[in-house]
């Protein structure tokens, strides 16, 4: 990020519902978080993960798992 915000990392399935919650908090400029996210307990298939922070920006990448 170019500035400073509070930032979510939530990981939610097909449906939309929130299955893992990775981060919750603020995050500095040029700050790099690392975040560790151990899928064992979910079913096979399509999730996504999305960044929101407190400046409405918003990313989604999907993650598979087989």
């Amino acid at each position: 990020l170019g500035h400073d915000a509070k930032v979510e990392l939530k990981v939610y399935d097909l449906r939309g519902v929130e299955v893992a919650t990775l981060y919750e908090g603020e995050v500095s400029e040029g700050e790099l978080k690392e975040v560790e996210f151990r899928p064992e307990n979910l079913a096979k298939g399509i999730y996504y993960a999305r960044l929101t922070t407190n400046t409405g920006e918003n990313m989604v990448r999907k993650l598979i798992f087989k």
